[in-house]
C-alpha cells in the first residue's frame, strides 16, 4: 500500500473519539478462502485533543473482517442492553498487534474507550483513553455494518 498523507484522505470509514480508520480494500481481492480473502488493507490513526498532541498511526493488513464482525456483534449487544452493570466490554480484538480497541461501561450514559496502537513492533504500544457518550456506539455499529456490506466475509469456517 502506497504511503498516503492522512490529511488528504476522504472521510474515515470508522470514527469514534480520537480514532479514525480508513479501509483501502482487501489485501488479496482475488482470494475466495476464509483466511486470505478476509484481510483488509487499512490505515488507522489515533490522536488526543490535549495541548501536547499525541498521535499514532498504523498501516497495512492488520484487520480481518471476522474481527470486525465480532466487534459489531458486541457493539450491538452493548448498545441495546438495558442492564449496564452486566456488560463487561465490546472489544475489537485483532490477531495482528497493531490495533486493539475496548469499550467499557462507565455509568448509564458514558463509556470508556481505550485504543492501543503498535506502529513499531519493536517499541511499546501507544495507549489512548477517551470518554464517549453511550449513544455514539450505534453510529460506530453502523460504520462497521457498512464496511461488512462493502466487503462481505468470504469462505466458511469449519469447526473440527
Amino acid at each position: 500500500m502506497a504511503e498516503e498523507n492522512i490529511a488528504k484522505l476522504t472521510a474515515p470509514d470508522i470514527k469514534i473519539a480520537g480514532l479514525e480508520v480508513w479501509v483501502k480494500g482487501r489485501q488479496f481481492p482475488q482470494c475466495t478462502d476464509y483466511w486470505d480473502g478476509n484481510w483488509l488493507q487499512a490505515i488507522a490513526c489515533c490522536s488526543t485533543d490535549a495541548q501536547v498532541e499525541t498521535q499514532a498511526e498504523v498501516r497495512g493488513a492488520f484487520l480481518h473482517l471476522t474481527e470486525l464482525k465480532e466487534w459489531l456483534l458486541a457493539l450491538n449487544a452493548f448498545d441495546t442492553s438495558s442492564d449496564v452493570s452486566s456488560q463487561t466490554e465490546a472489544s475489537l480484538v485483532c490477531m495482528e498487534p497493531e490495533l486493539s480497541v475496548s469499550i467499557k461501561p462507565d455509568g448509564f450514559q458514558c463509556v470508556d474507550l481505550r485504543v492501543e496502537m503498535t506502529p513499531d513492533l519493536s517499541a511499546p504500544a501507544y495507549s489512548f483513553d477517551f470518554k464517549c457518550e453511550r449513544n455514539e456506539l450505534s453510529l460506530l455499529a453502523k460504520q462497521c455494518e457498512k464496511i461488512l456490506t462493502e466487503y462481505p466475509i468470504k469462505g466458511l469456517v469449519v469447526d473440527n
